[in-house]
Formats: C-alpha cells, structure tokens, sequence
C-alpha cells in the first residue's frame, strides 16, 4: 500500500528506533523507488514461502538478518532484512532488495548487502 500511494509515513513508524533516526518517509520512499519502479511485489512475500538463504544474528546488538529470495512472483527477487529489538518489540532495521534482473538459469538472485536497493 504504501508503494502504491507513495506514503511510507506508516512502515516508517513501524521500523525499529535506529531506522527512524537516519530516515524520514520521504528518505524511506526515495530508498524504496528502485524497487517500485521494479515492479517487485512485497505483497507476495506475505503470499508464499521465501527461499530462506541465511540467518545470522549479532551478539553485539541482538539484531538479527534475514538472507533470502522469493522465486514466485512476476518478478524473482533477492532482500536482506534486520530486525532488532526495538521500543519493546522486533522491528525493521534496515533492508536491501536485488531489483537486477536475473538469468534464466540462475537458481536463486543473491541478497543484496543491507541498506541497498538495486
């Protein structure tokens, strides 16, 4: 919804305090366009199962990053996400998304370094 309307005030909100301290909606937006432009569908990773690649967390901060893809969209595509605890709960803390496009024979797109979107 978000993408569609261009208002990332909500997901902003919603993100861990560290996330909401270096970005504001718009920034999250401008972060965000390569991946709308696109055309990946965040929607269908609530629909089906991604491809879970790695899962790492970080003693330091407790953060914890989710390697992976999402092979049955349109639009195949890698992400990294990082949660860490945050106001009481896990929130997003910082993300990539591997817009490129990918070969037909490539098996699964690689996870993008956190804090990218190509």
């Amino acid at each position: 919804d978000a993408a569609a309307t261009g208002n990332f005030t909500v997901v902003r909100d919603l993100a861990a305090k560290s996330l909401r301290d270096r970005m504001t909606a718009a920034d999250l937006g401008a972060a965000l366009a390569p991946a709308t432009r696109a055309s990946l569908e965040f929607s269908a990773a609530i629909k089906v199962s991604p491809t879970i690649r790695r899962i790492e967390q970080n003693d330091g901060t407790g953060a914890i990053r989710i390697e992976g893809s999402v092979q049955n969209t349109r639009r195949p595509y890698g992400f990294a996400l990082t949660f860490e605890p945050s106001d009481g709960q896990w929130a997003l803390s910082d993300f990539g998304f591997d817009a490129a496009p990918i070969p037909a024979a490539a098996a699964t797109p690689n996870a993008p370094p956190a804090g990218t979107v190509r």
